[in-house]
Parts: C-alpha cells; structure tokens; sequence
C-alpha cells in the first residue's frame, strides 16, 4: 500500500481481518489528529491497559478513564482474538456482545473487570490465555460496557507502522473498518453507524480500555 492510500474494509458479522483465524488518549505520535467530516474529535483509544491493574480505585460507571500521557504503550501479539473469543466461549451465556450483562458489569472496577475476564476466560471458557490475551478481552469488555464498536491489531509487536498491509485487525460485528497512512503511524478507525472509535497504531493497539 503506497503512503496516503485509503483502505476501506467493511466487517459484517464477526469478522477478522488480513487473515487472522477466526475462532487507551490522544495520539501522543506527531501524527494529525483524526477528525470527522464536521470538525470533530472521534474517539481515540487510551493506552492499553496493564494486565494486572495496580490499583483498585472505583471508577464511575460508563466512563474510561485515560492513562498519564506520558506513559508508554506496549505492544503484544494476541493470540486469542477477543472478538472472535467472546462470541464462540462467551455469546452464549452473556449474550452476542455482551447483551446478557447484568447491571453489575458497569460498576465493576477496572482491576476487579481484569480479574473477572481472567476467571472467566480460564474457568467456563476452558481457555488457556496470555496476558496479552486477558489485556486485549478486557479492553473489548470496556467496549461492550460503553456500547462502542471495538476495533483490535492483534500483531502488535510483529507489525510494522510503515505497513498497514502488515496489520492483522478484528473488529466489532457490523463495523467498518478505515486503515489510513499517516506521518508517524497508521490511523485505523471503527464505525457503526452513527458511532467511531479510532487508534493510530502503534501508539494504540486497541480502541478501549482504563
């Protein structure tokens, strides 16, 4: 793909993109920040989330709160595509996307949802994740708890920036996927309909988290 091309990928269903199987903050880049048509700001990832969260403050239901701008992203390979994972372990005890969620799920702490997620994936998801794994589930829980669309790489630390051919991506269902060149990284935007989630990888890996 040559620098300023536009690749527009549109996910029906559960999809998974650039042949993945399918089974948080602004950019801190030097890159532009991605705008509507209208001028706005659409939502840009926070940093990724640790996997084991330090603290346990409550946080208000509904609300993602961001990671300090100076700290640094790591990036991970997923092996268990959150998506795909949650609809195939998942979907049929807490409904496709979640649908099934008690009330309970918007009040639970960003610590106590990471360690929920990893109860859950290791106990009636019979799943053996990594951390990387329980990081990118919990983000797509972040996701589902605001109602946004998702949108993952999950090659983050094999990716190449300067190769948006190079990035494996998943999806929300029923989402439309933009990969976008951009001076210092790749610019990857989730829309379902009126709704947008962006990150601009590799300062982002993921569209949701703490």
């Amino acid at each position: 793909m040559k620098r300023g091309a536009v690749l527009l990928l549109c996910v029906v269903g559960m999809a998974v993109l650039a042949g993945c199987d399918a089974s948080p903050a602004e950019s801190r880049a030097k890159a532009a920040k991605p705008r509507d048509a209208d001028g706005a700001t659409p939502t840009v990832a926070p940093t990724n989330p640790p996997s084991r969260p330090a603290e346990d403050e409550p946080v208000e239901p509904g609300v993602v709160t961001s990671s300090d701008v100076g700290a640094e992203t790591t990036l991970v390979n997923v092996t268990l595509p959150p998506v795909a994972t949650f609809a195939d372990k998942c979907a049929r005890c807490h409904g496709p996307e979640g649908a099934f969620y008690g009330k309970e799920f918007s009040h639970l702490t960003p610590a106590k949802l990471t360690i929920k997620v990893d109860e859950m994936m290791r106990g009636p998801g019979f799943l053996k994740p990594t951390d990387a794994d329980i990081a990118a589930m919990t983000a797509y829980h972040w996701s589902l708890r605001l109602k946004e669309p998702f949108v993952v790489v999950l090659n983050g630390a094999s990716a190449t920036a300067s190769d948006p051919d190079s990035l494996k991506l998943e999806a929300s269902p029923n989402t439309a996927v933009e990969v976008s060149v951009m001076p210092g990284g790749v610019q990857v935007t989730a829309t379902r309909g009126e709704q947008r989630s962006a990150i601009v990888f590799p300062e982002q890996q993921w569209s949701h988290g703490e």
